[in-house]
């Protein structure tokens, strides 16, 4: 079965924080920035104020399981509910389910569902319209199949509940119900085949109007089973791909916050904006081809790790607010291997290492390939960095920025272009990443290369609900990382940076690195 990518190049290296880790943390500190991790609610809100946000890219489908790009999630939470609620602490919370219990066996989730709720356009949510959605996520033409291929039979035991069949993975599945497998949307719409065009889901919000790839407006749902996620009355949410142009909008009043580059927290603070952030699963990486000559030589693949200077991208470029290292999971994951740390000592940038390397692959002089990347400010400006980096050692990166939809086409589908330069989009479980983009069936491993042990792992380490007893398997995937240098090449790990003005409040980073503004608020300005 072809895995689909939630990633945007993978689409969007994965990993969730573990289960029951405790509170979310207060600040993040990075270099000499020190940011708050959310604004906490001013109970003096205005219920019926309008609030306008931005995001460097906007959903590529309306329809849960047909977008290309785990940054649709923004645009797709105020209108579709999921099963589960992935809380900002990383702890799962009872949503459209109320409860669920797993069998002792792992291979059962029951899920209790919430009692009088409808969709959007008035049909009933119920056990029959939890089997539509899930059956259909995991079915063909899903993009998002491959995070419930585990998925055995999905029965209605009642109105109100629910029985999921399993072949194993339960906790990665259960993390799957918090996101885009997880979302809920009307049965009666999917049969009319219009999802793609416009949400209808379960939401506090109704999306009233929508200019496609560009922008939508919310309004609130009436009736809406949980009244606090609703404490503005109208939402515009707006795509703006350049950096620059989104911090001159908020900076102008256009916007009440939006989500900004690592490089204009301190810009965004001079103007008296209340900036937030915090350590996220967000991975900026390079993936290459590995069916393609030189790519399919992991000498050459070591050589550009010793090339890329990953503490000078992560301190400099993204002002310190992005750490450098070679895993593909945060050091808050249950993924993250301690023993390996950072990696940087495995691994330096070390161009005459990279040299060598090369010329015992044969290509002492080095040689010429092209990679894509997404078309926002900083990936492209990322992509020229590494691209200076690796010509010091006679590699040529010639580059080539496309929108989200076409990258993926071009890497992963098509497989047009050999490499690309993009960052993982924030999804709740390292499975996702795992399914998405190392298995040998993943879109973004269009080499499909991975050695028999490793893809055991990943089967492995999806299995457990308790992270403790995952934790085991991806300390050993990434030792084995080491040993056979896949087509991932990790660069650093980024902090998420939003920006908001003074009247906006009850907004928070999430651990999982999702932007969800869920119950967000705006007071009237003095």
């Amino acid at each position: 079965m072809r895995r689909s990518s939630t990633l945007i190049v993978g689409v969007l290296a994965a990993a969730m924080v573990a289960a029951g880790c405790g509170a979310p943390s207060q600040k993040t500190q990075a270099s000499d920035v020190s940011l708050e991790s959310g604004i906490p609610l001013d109970k003096n809100f205005d219920p019926e104020a309008e609030f306008n946000w931005s995001f460097p890219v906007g959903t590529t489908s309306w329809d849960p399981i047909l977008g290309s790009t785990g940054f649709d999630l923004p645009f797709l939470l105020p209108a579709y509910d999921r099963l589960v609620y992935l809380a900002p602490d990383g702890k799962f919370e009872p949503m459209l389910a109320e409860s669920w219990d797993a069998s002792a066996d792992g291979k059962v989730l029951t899920f209790k569902l919430r009692a009088d709720v409808t969709f959007s356009d008035g049909e009933p949510f119920n056990a029959t319209a939890v089997k539509t959605n899930l059956d259909r996520a995991a079915g063909p033409g899903s993009m998002i199949k491959s995070q419930l291929h585990n998925v055995a039979s999905v029965d209605v035991v009642d109105d109100l509940t629910v029985k999921v069949q399993l072949d194993g993975g339960m906790g990665a599945f259960l993390a799957a119900m918090s996101e885009r497998p997880g979302m809920m949307a009307s049965p009666k719409a999917i049969a009319a085949g219009n999802l793609a065009a416009a949400p209808v889901g379960v939401g506090p919000y109704i999306a009233s109007e929508i200019v496609p790839g560009n922008s939508v407006t919310f309004t609130k749902t009436e009736g809406y089973w949980d009244p606090d996620a609703q404490r503005v009355a109208v939402m515009h949410y707006k795509a703006i791909p350049d950096d620059q142009t989104r911090l001159n909008a908020l900076q102008s009043g256009e916007l009440n916050g939006a989500y900004i580059a690592q490089k204009h927290v301190t810009p965004a603070k001079d103007a008296g904006l209340d900036v937030i952030g915090d350590v996220s699963p967000v991975l900026n990486y390079l993936a290459v081809n590995t069916s393609v000559k030189p790519f399919d030589d992991p000498k050459v693949r070591l050589a550009m790790n010793y090339a890329i200077d990953r503490v000078g991208i992560g301190e400099g470029l993204f002002e310190g607010l992005c750490t450098p290292q070679i895993q593909p999971f945060p050091s808050t994951s249950f993924a993250y291997n301690k023993d390996i740390g950072d990696g940087l000592d495995i691994w330096p940038h070390d161009p005459e290492k990279a040299k060598k390397l090369l010329k015992e692959a044969g290509y002492r002089d080095g040689f010429t390939f092209a990679t894509v990347v997404t078309t926002v400010t900083a990936y492209v400006a990322e992509a020229e960095a590494i691209q200076d980096q690796l010509k010091e050692v006679g590699i040529n990166m010639e580059i080539k920025p496309l929108p989200t939809v076409q990258l993926v086409d071009e890497f992963g589908i098509s497989k047009v272009t050999p490499a690309v330069v993009t960052p993982t989009s924030s999804t709740v479980d390292p499975h996702t990443f795992m399914e998405g983009t190392m298995h040998p069936d993943a879109r973004f491993n269009p080499g499909a290369q991975l050695s028999p042990k490793m893809v055991e792992l990943i089967e492995k380490g999806a299995a457990p609900l308790d992270s403790k007893d995952r934790a085991p398997f991806y300390s050993d995937f990434m030792d084995l990382w080491i040993d056979e240098v896949p087509h991932v090449m990790p660069i650093c790990v980024q902090h998420i940076t939003q920006a908001y003005d003074d009247t906006v409040s009850n907004v928070q980073i999430y651990h999982s690195g999702v932007v969800d503004l869920r119950g967000v608020a705006v007071s009237k300005k003095d």
